[in-house]
């Protein structure tokens, strides 16, 4: 409502910024991400490429590509498993991106939906757009999250089969 607010306002940067920067962006980092670590070897989850110093991917594509020293260049999923191991990366990030919502399927039931949402949202958009995934477990809070649904999970009642 407020893009569409601004656009009819006459305000067509904030439109252009929010399209450019949600849409375009992220697409096109996983493409710098794809051709830079195709030349230059895979991280491995390791800190630099080849005697670049101790720097961690998206410094190191800020630096390299866009020439700055103090840009950092973060990606999704995509451009961080290739970064870490090429192919074998993503195939890998996409198994335990499901693997992390199948748990949030299970630990939600119907009554328990929304607080799943609420509280899984932001840390799996981080993880999709703009965050490697050991980063958002680790830091952003997907991990305390699945901690916490699984602490709090209610206890199954037994229901006896004939009834």
């Amino acid at each position: 409502i407020t893009l569409i607010g601004a656009y009819s306002a006459g305000a067509y940067w904030a439109v252009s910024l929010f399209a450019r920067r949600a849409l375009f962006v992220p697409s096109q980092l996983n493409y710098v991400y794809h051709d830079f670590f195709t030349d230059h070897g895979f991280m491995l989850w390791g800190r630099g490429v080849e005697n670049s110093e101790l720097r961690n991917g998206a410094h190191l594509v800020g630096e390299q590509v866009f020439g700055s020293s103090v840009m950092s260049a973060n990606t999704g999923w995509i451009g961080s498993g290739y970064m870490n191991a090429g192919y074998y990366g993503i195939f890998l990030y996409a198994v335990l991106i499901g693997l992390i919502y199948a748990v949030l399927d299970t630990v939600s039931s119907h009554e328990r939906l929304p607080l799943v949402i609420s509280l899984s949202l932001l840390p799996m958009i981080s993880l999709l757009t703009s965050s490697d995934l050991p980063t958002s477990i680790l830091t952003h809070g997907g991990g305390l999250i699945i901690l916490l649904l699984h602490i709090n999970w209610p206890p199954r009642t037994k229901e006896p089969l004939i009834g």
